[in-house]
Formats: structure tokens, sequence, C-alpha cells
């Protein structure tokens, strides 16, 4: 286990074997912190809504969103291991089963232009 962001970002080049490898998912930002304590003081503001997390590392922001009643989620990440952190944070919150809330996950990069993004999200967010 890497004891820094600076040892993590050197096992993760290691791991994936390429020096473009982006260990920054596995970080959780303060931007999303943020975000979700606002969103969850606030939940009419994603009640219904069909939610699009782009770059969502952890997933922190998509998985409050689905928590908070948003009628689906897709979380997107380039990063596989990003995915499955996230998808692995939404099971332990319950939010992976019949709970009415669709959360599903899409390997993709949001550089890969507009349709790869219309592609993985099915087209159309709130």
């Amino acid at each position: 286990k890497p004891q820094n962001v600076e040892d993590l970002y050197d096992w993760y080049t290691d791991v994936r074997g390429t020096p473009d490898a982006d260990p920054s998912w596995a970080v959780l930002w303060p931007t999303a912190m943020g975000l979700a304590a606002h969103l969850s003081s606030h939940p009419g503001l994603i009640t219904g809504k069909k939610v699009v997390e782009l770059g969502c590392g952890l997933g922190l922001c998509g998985v409050a969103c689905s928590a908070l009643g948003a009628s689906s989620v897709v979380l997107t990440d380039r990063e596989p291991y990003a995915m499955q952190c996230a998808l692995s944070t939404a099971d332990v919150n319950g939010l992976l089963d019949d709970s009415g809330n669709r959360l599903i996950a899409s390997l993709m990069d949001w550089n890969d232009g507009e349709a790869e993004i219309l592609r993985a999200t099915g087209g159309t967010a709130d």
C-alpha cells in the first residue's frame, strides 16, 4: 500500500506499465467532498435528476447523488481501477441492489469528445 501520493503515482505507473497512467482518481478531492456536502444539504437539487459524473475517480459525488434520489447516475472514468473502487463504494452503500436508483458505470475518457460521452452515458443528463 503506497504511503503517500508520490509513492502512489510511482506504484500506479509501474502497475499500468505506462508513464501516462493517471492515479489521480485515487485521491478524494476536496471539491468532491464539498459538492457532496452541498448536495446533501440541498437534496432537492438532485432528486429525480439524471446525473453523469465525468472522471468520477472514487465516485463520491455520483454515489451521493444516487443516495439522494437521482433517477439515474452514470459514473465515468478512463481508469478501470477507479471504476472498480467507485462501484465497490456504491455496493457497500446498498446502491447496486433493487433500491430503485439506477447507478451504472462506463469506462470512457472524456477527452475523446462528445460522441464518446453520448455513447457512454446514454445521451441524456440533467
